[in-house]
């Protein structure tokens, strides 16, 4: 990630971000707006993306919970925290796939 600039690493944190979202809610049985998801992510790490439409209240809920997850330290570890950050690590994994990607093009 150091060695992209600024445009590009926000691009690939955003991107990440809202796979993750799309992911986790899928396994939960939900098909969430990607545009959306992406608008509601943008706009709460303070990043310009444009014209996406707004968020409906249920994924600015959605993407609050997971900014949450994602930044605090003190989480108390039981079997659904485990099979989350299961679920975490293989869309981490699937993140990684897109950075080298991202990478490519960058390099191109």
């Amino acid at each position: 990630m150091e060695a992209l600039g600024s445009v590009l690493r926000t691009e690939a944190v955003l991107t990440t971000l809202t796979q993750d979202v799309v992911k986790s809610s899928k396994i939960e049985g939900e098909n969430l707006n990607r545009n959306q998801l992406r608008s509601s992510i943008a706009r709460r790490l303070g990043t310009d993306i444009g014209a996406l439409p707004s968020a409906d209240r249920h994924i600015e809920g959605v993407v609050e919970m997971m900014l949450d997850a994602t930044q605090k330290g003190d989480f108390d570890i039981s079997a659904w925290l485990r099979w989350f950050l299961e679920c975490l690590d293989r869309s981490i994994a699937g993140a990684e796939r897109s950075l080298a990607s991202i990478l490519h093009q960058a390099a191109f």
